[in-house]
């Protein structure tokens, strides 16, 4: 996957995958990353809040 992506984005989607297993918070994600990328689905449960709001 990485040589795929460039490398904040890499960063960026790594960052959101270990959310809840790191100690970064998601205030702390967000602020990190609110000018680069669009985060509204980042976050506990957000999977399953895309896949239940595609349904």
């Amino acid at each position: 996957m990485r040589k795929a992506l460039n490398e904040d984005y890499y960063t960026y989607k790594l960052d959101a995958i270990t959310l809840e297993y790191s100690e970064m918070t998601e205030e702390d994600f967000h602020q990190k990353w609110k000018a680069k990328y669009d985060k509204r689905y980042v976050g506990r449960g957000a999977l399953l809040q895309l896949w239940i709001t595609e349904m």
